[in-house]
């Protein structure tokens, strides 16, 4: 039998909202939010996840190469 996972979304519109709520709006904006794998800069046009995490939320570009070494999916490394 399959691991099923729940995954949840949210819309572009979403994030100013989302951001606010983690209460890292102006860090977002300001530039000092970097994707957890490659290190870029994370923007509304290139925000690919955000991950729960301890500290809050930690966030993934949207290139394939960091989604998948995220791992969210459950995929063996």
């Amino acid at each position: 039998m399959h691991n099923i996972k729940k995954l949840k979304a949210a819309y572009k519109d979403d994030l100013p909202t989302i951001l606010e709520n983690l209460g890292i709006k102006k860090e977002f904006e300001d530039g000092h939010i970097y994707c957890k794998q490659c290190g870029q800069t994370i923007s509304y046009d290139n925000i690919g996840l955000i991950i729960p995490s301890v500290e809050g939320a930690e966030f993934v570009c949207n290139s394939t190469e960091c989604i998948e070494q995220s791992n969210v999916y459950g995929k063996d490394e």
